[in-house]
């Protein structure tokens, strides 16, 4: 019995293991099993926490998309990966990934876990970067979450495509509504550490929680 147990214990472990390792990896079209949790629908976005390869990631899904493969006429593939007891996974495609679940796939357009993401990133120059000017306009906003849309330059370093047309989150405070109404302001990247992005305000930073694609037109 205890060596039936361990044995199947050091199965396990050695799954998880793999997982973690192709998640690392990220080769295109791999993909690692996943589990999924709506934490709320955020304008366009669902904002979802997806644990998939031992790894715990934080993602903006579509509203109402369109299903990227084949499934039923009018399905919303997104809403699909949300089902309870889905069998979801999570494929490494494209810049973000995305989540299948039988035969719906659906496009992540978004990364609210910053500093995990980055910290995924093969390691570059420890070199400051400059501060960059960024223009924004507010698109959405809740209890918990302002969205802003406009250029954040900076994003480029987590390799980022698009930064001049990028919805950015942020966290609600008085700090960042305040900076958020003024429609610009310096933007830094940070390589190590907390607050990968984040806006500069007179009385300290307001950090982005996280960077989107656009899905509507400016």
């Amino acid at each position: 019995m205890c060596t039936t147990a361990f044995a199947l214990a050091a199965v396990l472990a050695s799954a998880c293991a793999a997982d973690e390792a192709i998640l690392e990896a990220r080769l295109p079209s791999t993909s690692t099993p996943a589990r999924v949790e709506l934490l709320g629908v955020r304008g366009d976005y669902r904002d979802v926490a997806v644990e998939t390869g031992g790894a715990s990631l934080r993602f903006f899904l579509p509203v109402g998309a369109p299903p990227l493969g084949a499934p039923p006429a009018g399905a919303d593939a997104c809403a699909a990966v949300l089902e309870p007891g889905a069998d979801v996974r999570y494929v490494h495609d494209g810049l973000l990934g995305r989540l299948d679940a039988g035969d719906a796939r659906c496009e992540i357009v978004g990364v609210l876990s910053l500093e995990t993401w980055r910290d995924r990133r093969p390691r570059g120059s420890r070199e400051p970067v400059p501060r960059s000017r960024a223009t924004f306009r507010v698109v959405y906003r809740d209890d918990d979450v302002s969205l802003a849309r406009g250029r954040f330059g900076l994003a480029g370093e987590l390799g980022w495509v698009g930064g001049a047309d990028t919805v950015a989150a942020f966290a609600r405070s008085e700090r960042c509504d305040r900076v958020l109404a003024q429609g610009v302001a310096s933007l830094e990247y940070r390589h190590e550490g907390p607050d990968v992005l984040a806006l500069v305000a007179s009385d300290g930073l307001c950090p982005l929680l996280g960077i989107a694609r656009p899905l509507r037109a400016p």
